[in-house]
């Protein structure tokens, strides 16, 4: 099922209800399954539910409902959609009603995965197993701040993105691989790559390598190590500046997979406060070839195959930087 009619679902029921004058809630089919149709409503205060319907076979069962902190699931009728069909309601709780746009993409994930289901009972336990899936974005304990470092990463991945998104047309988001535990942060449809790293202003243009493979590219494949200059400004641009900025310039589809992104380092924007703001005091691009100071995988490897998860530090002074244009450099 595409994402990105899942997601314009919901983006056209709060543009219809904005226009309503209903008094309860809306409600809007959000997919047919096979075994049935799927529905979201949304109510006047902006609280969102999905509606799953339920054979009477498996409601006579009596299921036992997944446990997932702060989600809600009952089953009930519900007289709007049928007179005579249960449904399992599925609703942020009320300690939870900020999590609206975790909800949504929970949503349309689930949804998305019944779309192979024949039958409510193994419908069912594609819900449960998604409930596993993100109980680590709804539950109490989850990410509430950022240490610097991991502020400074993430700023300088985003401010990539933003850029890209303004200059390179054909830019798309799923290039963005760093939060899928690629290799390298962006790979582009033609292989190339490009690994993104930050530093707070100092004398020397130092930069940390985690892994044996974050400069390791095939034959033929191009990396770029770009290393954004930053300082601390209450006058710059903070992460959630970014992550608007970003949303702003992607279709519905492209925001679900920003959101994925975002959640797979454990990024929910309305449990994480973004307090420090960084202002780019220079960039500095470097071709990374057999000319550029790393460590070889294969040379290591010849070594020993028992050497691994290797962590150095490069000091990049005097080390020649990009002189062409990357991006043509890069065929992006």
């Amino acid at each position: 099922m595409n994402k990105s009619v899942l997601y314009g679902r919901w983006e056209s029921l709060r543009e219809d209800l904005s226009k309503s004058e209903a008094q309860n809630c809306l409600f809007r089919s959000f997919y047919s399954c096979q075994f049935g149709s799927t529905y979201i409503s949304l109510d006047t205060i902006g609280n969102e539910s999905l509606y799953i319907l339920l054979s009477s076979s498996f409601v006579a069962s009596k299921p036992h409902l997944p446990s997932l902190y702060g989600i809600e699931f009952e089953i009930l009728l519900v007289c709007k959609l049928s007179k005579t069909d249960y449904f399992l309601k599925i609703s942020l709780s009320k300690n939870c009603l900020a999590m609206s746009e975790v909800f949504e993409v929970f949503s349309i994930a689930l949804v998305s995965k019944l779309y192979s289901f024949a039958d409510t009972a193994t419908a069912f336990e594609a819900l449960c197993q998604t409930c596993k899936e993100y109980e680590d974005f709804f539950k109490e304990n989850s990410k509430v701040a950022l240490s610097l470092s991991e502020e400074q990463g993430l700023f300088g991945e985003l401010y990539l993105i933003n850029r890209l998104l303004e200059c390179r047309p054909n830019f798309s988001i799923d290039s963005w691989t760093g939060p899928l535990k690629n290799k390298h942060d962006f790979i582009f449809e033609n292989g190339n790559s490009i690994e993104v790293k930050t530093s707070l202003k100092q004398n020397r243009k130092i930069v940390s390598i985690s892994n044996d493979t974050q400069l390791s590219t095939r034959k033929k494949e191009k990396l770029v190590l770009l290393l954004y200059i930053l300082e601390i400004n209450p006058s710059g641009t903070s992460i959630e500046d970014l992550i608007s900025s970003i949303e702003s310039k992607l279709s519905n589809f492209e925001k679900t997979i920003f959101k994925e992104r975002l959640m797979e380092q454990g990024i929910i924007k309305e449990k994480i406060q973004f307090d420090r703001k960084f202002v780019v005091v220079d960039d500095c691009y470097y071709k990374v070839d057999d000319k550029f100071p790393k460590l070889d995988l294969s040379i290591i490897r010849s070594i020993s195959d028992k050497i691994y998860d290797l962590k150095y530090k490069i000091d990049l002074d005097g080390v020649l930087e990009l002189g062409s244009d990357v991006y043509e450099y890069l065929g992006i």
